[in-house]
C-alpha cells in the first residue's frame, strides 16, 4: 500500500520517472580474481540458433538480444539453455540503448535472464561471473550494467559476482514535456 502510494505520488510530482543503479566492473590486473562457476552448470558463450532451438519460450523469446556488435553467453543444465546473458558494445549499443556512454574498449550487459526453477541456486552470478571473464579475454577493460533499483536479486547477483556500484540515474518526464531530466547520484 504504502509502495502504490509513493509510486503515484512520483508520478504525480514527477511525471513518468526511471530509477536505476549503474554497476561496473573493471578488468585489471589487481582485480580480485572471482569463483569459477557452479560445477552442475555449464557455460559458453552461445550463438542465435542455439536460443531460439530452446523448448522455452523465455530463452527463444531473447535471441533477439544477438545481433552484430552483441555477445551473447549461456548457462546450460544437462545441454538446455536455463540462463542467458547479453552484452551489447559498438553501434549497436550506440543506436539502440546509450543510456551510458561507452568507450571502444567497454560494453555493457543488457540483459541477464535465469529460468525461474534455476533461481536463488547462484546461476546468475555464475553466468554473470562466466561472462564477464570471456569479455575481458576479448579486450574489453570496462563493463557496465543498469538495474532498476527495487530489483533486490540482481543487485545481489551483481554485488555477489564483485560489481561495484558506480552511480543510481533519476530519469523523468516532467509531464511528458521536452527531453527528460537526468540526475546522477554517486554511492556513499
Amino acid at each position: 500500500m504504502l509502495k502504490s502510494l509513493v509510486k503515484h505520488t512520483a508520478r504525480f510530482f514527477l511525471g513518468e520517472y526511471q530509477i536505476y543503479r549503474i554497476y561496473t566492473r573493471a578488468n585489471t590486473d589487481n582485480r580480485k580474481q572471482t569463483e569459477s562457476p557452479l560445477q552442475e552448470f555449464e557455460f559458453a558463450e552461445i550463438d542465435q540458433c542455439l536460443i531460439e532451438s530452446s523448448d522455452d519460450e523465455a530463452i527463444k523469446s531473447r535471441a533477439w538480444y544477438l545481433g552484430k556488435d552483441s555477445n551473447a553467453f549461456g548457462c546450460l543444465k544437462d545441454g538446455r539453455v536455463v540462463g542467458l546473458c547479453f552484452y551489447w558494445h559498438g553501434e549497436r549499443y550506440r543506436t539502440e540503448r546509450n543510456f551510458w556512454p561507452l568507450a571502444p574498449d567497454e560494453a555493457k550487459l543488457v540483459e541477464i535472464f535465469t529460468l525461474p526453477e534455476m533461481r536463488g541456486k547462484g546461476a546468475g552470478k555464475s553466468l554473470i561471473t562466466y561472462a564477464e571473464n570471456e569479455m575481458f579475454s576479448k579486450g574489453y577493460q570496462s563493463l557496465y550494467a543498469r538495474i532498476w533499483h527495487s530489483n533486490t536479486p540482481s543487485v545481489r547477483a551483481f554485488e555477489n559476482a564483485g560489481w561495484q556500484h558506480l552511480s543510481t540515474i533519476l530519469e523523468f518526464h516532467l509531464f511528458g514535456i521536452g527531453k527528460p531530466i537526468r540526475l546522477k547520484f554517486r554511492p556513499v
